[in-house]
């Protein structure tokens, strides 16, 4: 799983008045819910300038351990090569 994080986002889009969770919290309900890990996070940079965005990714990385980009800014590089070593990892194992 890849989740999406907007950190400077207050309430979950469309449901004002539901704060955001912490995101570990957040990585945990999708662990749960799909019954797969978390590889990736993908930065949401809503409300957030451009300079803010390297220091945002590195504060989830750092909080994770998981790689953090912003696809939009910056592609979707990092997070293809993690999608690919997962599945070519998984096709040795079988």
């Amino acid at each position: 799983m890849v989740l999406q994080h907007a950190p400077a986002r207050v309430d979950y889009d469309g449901f004002p008045g539901y704060p955001i969770q912490d995101l570990a919290v957040q990585i945990q309900a999708v662990e749960l819910l799909s019954g797969r890990p978390v590889v990736a996070v993908t930065l949401n940079h809503e409300s957030m300038a451009r300079e803010e965005v390297p220091a945002a990714c590195a504060q989830i990385r750092g909080q994770t351990g998981l790689p953090c980009v912003d696809v939009l800014l910056d592609g979707a590089g990092q997070v293809a090569d993690v999608l690919e070593r997962l599945a070519t990892s998984g096709k040795e194992s079988s």
